[in-house]
């Protein structure tokens, strides 16, 4: 089963009129150029021969979370609020996998009900920390967490398996989206005012919801869903569907959204049958993204900052699949242990 905070940032550029000396004119003071100082966020794991490792690139310098290379640890998520970076996963005690948030490198323990239990997704909102994910059981239950307070939400405990895989704050209100099955069918959903709504999706087999977004009290979910054998990329408003082009019979996922000014940004990849293309949409217009030579290229986090698209992911060249991100299309790989071989980055922000 299967994530942002943007924040803005305004600079004042004041002119000063110049008096012109000895009859003669100045030269027109030209204001300095503006710089960047946005800083990017990137969260991800890697693996080196049978150890993994978590943890948060800022920029491109790593920090690694307490227990990496020790014990199996995960990031799946990420935000950040007020220069903190706060990072949803698990790790394992050696019995039971357990569900987790890190501010910075301090990890947070959530409640698990004494069972296997996983968090998938994180969004902080007026200094509270949210997390959605499942636990497992006879039946998976959906989860989020407020702080460290758990709230099971509407399921048949007798005959679903179900999972929240993204979240979302509107308002002080919660959001969740994620999938329930019945028999051999997994539907995507999502759950707000205390139930749980079925999205429109086209199909009785398979759809999911991958992730959430808000945008002037708008609730956005992105997820995909399969129609004769193929993956098609959308997002929901609500529950109402809005289909994103791929490519003629081939999959095309949605992984990650973000939603800025009335646009929808959609994070994930296009297959063209032979590989996966890192792409992402504005509105439905995709915009591919420079990949590997391999063919698994994946966009799986997604931030909007300044007018500008930021995606997070990887692509595989040769032997090894490589974290990065891609700022507006301008690819930047992230450094990991030399001995590693397979990394992802599963979530992005700037600020």
């Amino acid at each position: 089963m299967k994530r942002l905070v943007v924040a803005g940032l305004t600079t004042a550029v004041v002119l000063l009129a110049l008096t012109p000396a000895c009859g003669k004119k100045s030269s027109p003071t030209q204001p300095p150029a503006e710089t960047d100082t946005s800083k990017v966020y990137v969260v991800g794991n890697y693996r080196v021969g049978s150890n993994w490792y978590a943890g948060y690139w800022r920029d491109t310098v790593l920090t690694l979370l307490p227990g990496s290379g020790l014990y199996y640890v995960e990031a799946r998520g990420m935000a950040v609020s007020g220069g903190a970076v706060y990072i949803g996963g698990i790790y394992s005690n050696g019995t039971l996998m357990v569900p987790c948030y890190w501010r910075d490198t301090l990890r947070q323990d959530l409640p698990g009900g004494g069972a296997d239990c996983y968090v998938n997704a994180i969004v902080t909102d007026q200094g509270t920390v949210y997390c959605g994910g499942y636990r497992t059981g006879s039946c998976d239950a959906p989860y989020y967490w407020t702080g460290t307070a758990p709230t099971i939400l509407p399921f048949d405990s007798t005959s679903e398996n179900a999972g929240v895989n993204a979240i979302a704050v509107s308002n002080a209100s919660v959001f969740c989206g994620g999938t329930f099955s019945q028999g051999t069918a997994t539907f995507a959903c999502c759950w707000r005012g205390g139930g749980r709504h079925r999205m429109d999706s086209d199909t009785s087999s398979a759809s999911y919801v991958t992730s959430a977004a808000t945008d002037g009290g708008v609730v956005y979910y992105g997820g995909y869903y399969s129609i004769n054998g193929q993956y098609r990329a959308c997002y929901w408003t609500d529950s109402l569907r809005t289909d994103l082009p791929g490519m003629a019979g081939h999959d095309a996922c949605v992984n990650a959204i973000a939603a800025s000014g009335g646009v929808v940004y959609c994070g994930g990849y296009v297959s063209d049958g032979i590989k996966k293309i890192p792409c992402y949409w504005a509105g439905t217009a995709r915009h591919d993204l420079p990949g590997g030579s391999g063919a698994s290229n994946v966009v799986n986090g997604l931030a909007v900052h300044k007018g500008i698209v930021y995606c997070a992911g990887w692509i595989e060249d040769g032997s090894k699949r490589r974290p990065c991100y891609w700022k507006g299309g301008a690819r930047q790989d992230l450094p990991m242990d030399a001995a590693a071989t397979i990394g992802y980055a599963k979530g992005i922000a700037v600020q």
